[in-house]
């Protein structure tokens, strides 16, 4: 075990980071909580929201051989939306560490223990700058899950030597090695996230402040208060402080890379000092198919026209009594009704091609509707419903007692037993709830699920307690973090992460228009917002779309925006973004390609193939505008149209480069694919 420092160094000078393009990171430990992997993993995402096109590789392998704390991590990465960011390659050999660290930017460290060890030591003699955390003095290694901070309780681990079979196998020590320093894990028990037994949690909901949807209001005896953070020594929150300083020291590093003169003896910034680079593809080529699969809607009875399946765009809580209401609709674009109210007339959407879900039997429905935030206003538990709605008076029996599962199954049961059914949730399965809580009122009840986060409007989204659980480990969010488009695929990511077996039932975006709330110092979302959100959503997985049709505060008030004069400005971008989302619905519908584009810049990608075509949707994840370079594989050379813009860009040699006007830019692309480039490029 060591380093020879007279075994040969890099093949080609060290070439820092320019400042632009993809900034790659490596780490090389076994997978264990005591390495800090977790906390690198959300420095990424850190680091990504901040506009760096960060890309982590960690190399070795867990103490059982892939079955264990490599769960927890490859949780964690689908939870914050990295899968095209983060790789774990398992446990590797000699030379596969070298060709990382020859073209890596920067090593990193998070371990809680052992800020120098093998590893790093062969970083440095790699000749690559290193990032460490000070260790934590007279701390143990135990374990832990990834989603638990590292201050948080574990069990005494005991150190030993010894080595294991084989590079970053069971029982290897530090960095992926065998023969090193490894730690037997201690037992310890362990609680979900949260304070104690599953209780219901209320939040702000859609309007009006707190809840909306059949006379809500607050759930009676819940306890409306942030659950406590877990603090460290001093009152620290130990997990924001070990991500924060591995993002620090990751920023510090990059600042530094373009001053600091290497140990070859040329400048580091010197272009002619090694030849430019290929780009480097952080995953192999992937076919994906959407999730449910194309055919999915066709498995229920009643279920949505054949027309509207592959992308369905519906309108939340809206009323149909006239066929003005039905010209208007079909004018926005819309093709589905989702919670149509109880006065409404279905025989108006005869022969319209309109579908509607409903919260009741009627023969005219398309699928049926649970109840709405029963996350929030019942919260997680089976204890009985009264069959009292919020604002009706106590709805759980006993009182002051979650009953959301028991609502879900006892709503479901009166719908139609081969229809269609359709939930939203709230805050608690986006933010509050943990995982196991969460992923029941998920898969459990209803067929599509999403859940409404207004990143661009709400109020209070943006505390430690709401959004920061989600993005920032219990830190309040500034108003750059907080109101970015990219957040909504955020969300969609932690519903798809939820999902049981992963990618069985599609998740619908929930975007709001207007000013869905009473506050009227609260933000007003604008036609861009509204865009950038749908198509971020569309991005990270969505299978369709609910807008929320409501504004209850702000210059104008409205139930019907997409109607009348209140959503005047909005209307024009909502209505050519449906029509966007109709006109490309074979390909919404077509597998992804995963690992076909690399993107030098901050923006987030998916590439949909829908025949002899490759659609590359592309949205901004920054603040400013940015000019962007595509590397793309599968894709012939020629000509790339940029839908819905009237304009064209060249992809030569398997590249383009277009630019992203501001935060909010989003472009659609069409080229041509090409199945034999390559191995993977031809579909399954």
């Amino acid at each position: 075990m060591g380093v020879d420092p007279d075994a040969p160094g890099r093949a080609h000078p060290y070439r820092p980071w320019p400042g632009a393009g993809p900034l790659r990171l490596v780490s090389c430990g076994r997978l264990n909580p005591a390495k800090g992997h977790d906390d690198l993993v959300r420095a990424v995402r850190l680091l990504t929201d901040r506009g760096v096109d960060a890309r982590l590789v960690v190399l070795g392998e867990d103490e059982d051989g892939g079955d264990g704390y490599r769960r927890e991590l490859e949780a964690l990465v689908a939870r914050l939306g990295l899968a095209d960011r983060v790789r774990l390659p398992g446990a590797v050999g000699e030379d596969r560490v070298r060709a990382e660290l020859a073209g890596a930017h920067v090593f990193a460290l998070a371990s809680h223990a052992e800020p120098l060890g093998v590893a790093v030591m062969e970083a440095l003699a790699a000749e690559l700058p290193v990032v460490v955390l000070r260790g934590r003095r007279g701390r143990r290694a135990g374990r832990r899950r990834a989603d638990r901070p590292p201050g948080a309780a574990a069990g005494p681990g005991r150190a030993r030597r010894g080595g294991g079979a084989g590079r970053g196998g069971p029982g290897a020590g530090d960095g992926a090695r065998g023969g090193g320093s490894a730690a037997r894990p201690g037992r310890v028990r362990e609680r979900p996230r949260g304070r104690g037994a599953p209780r219901p949690r209320i939040g702000a909901g859609h309007g009006r402040g707190t809840d909306r949807g059949r006379g809500a209001g607050p759930w009676r005896g819940a306890d409306p208060r942030p659950p406590p953070a877990r603090r460290g020594p001093g009152g620290r929150r130990p997990a924001v402080n070990a991500v924060r300083r591995a993002c620090t020291g990751l920023a510090v590093a990059g600042v530094c890379f373009g001053s600091c003169a290497g140990p070859t003896g040329g400048p580091t910034g010197d272009p002619s000092a090694s030849p430019t680079p290929g780009p480097t593809w952080s995953s192999p080529l992937a076919w994906r198919e959407v999730d449910g699969g194309p055919a999915f809607y066709d498995a229920f009875d009643p279920t949505l026209p054949a027309e509207h399946r592959a992308f369905p765009i519906g309108v939340w809580l809206e009323s149909v009594t006239d066929p003005g209401d039905v010209r208007l609709d079909l004018a926005a674009g819309l093709t589905t009704y989702v919670d149509l109210t109880t006065d409404s007339d279905l025989a108006l959407l005869d022969g319209t091609g309109l579908a509607a879900l409903v919260g009741r039997e009627d023969p005219r429905a398309a699928g049926g509707v649970l109840a709405d935030e029963v996350d929030m206003w019942a919260g997680a538990g089976e204890n009985g419903w009264t069959g009292l709605w919020p604002g009706q008076g106590e709805v759980c029996d006993p009182a002051n007692t979650p009953c959301g599962y028991t609502v879900q199954a006892a709503v479901r049961a009166g719908l139609p037993a081969g229809a269609l059914t359709y939930a939203n949730y709230g805050k608690g399965v986006a933010f509050r709830l943990d995982d196991a809580e969460a992923a029941r009122f998920v898969n459990d009840y209803a067929d599509v699920v999403s859940v409404d986060t207004y990143w661009f409007t709400d109020p209070h989204i943006c505390g430690g307690h709401e959004g920061g659980m989600l993005l920032a480990g219990g830190q309040p969010l500034t108003e750059q973090e907080c109101r970015r488009p990219a957040n909504y695929g955020r969300t969609v990511d932690r519903v798809r992460s939820l999902v049981d077996p992963p990618g069985s039932r599609p998740v619908w975006a929930f975007v709001e228009l207007g000013h869905p709330f009473s506050e009227d110092d609260a933000p007003t979302i604008t036609g861009p917002q509204v865009r950038a959100a749908v198509w971020s959503s569309v991005i990270h997985g969505a299978r369709g779309v609910v807008y929320f049709n409501h504004s209850f505060g702000g210059a104008c008030e409205s139930f019907h925006l997409l109607r009348e004069a209140c959503g005047a400005d909005v209307r024009p971008w909502v209505a050519d973004v449906n029509r966007q989302l109709t006109a490309l619905g074979p390909a919404l519908a077509a597998p992804f390609l995963d690992g076909a584009v690399l993107a030098d810049g901050p923006v987030d990608t998916a590439v949909k193939v829908d025949g002899g075509t490759q659609y590359l949707l592309a949205a901004a994840t920054g603040d400013g505008a940015a000019t962007v370079r595509f590397d793309v594989r599968c894709a012939a050379d020629g000509t790339v149209t940029v839908l819905g813009e009237d304009r064209d860009v060249a992809l030569a040699d398997g590249a383009f480069t277009d630019t992203f006007a501001d935060g909010l830019a989003v472009h659609l692309y069409r080229y041509d694919h090409a199945p034999d480039a390559a191995p993977g490029c031809a579909a399954p």
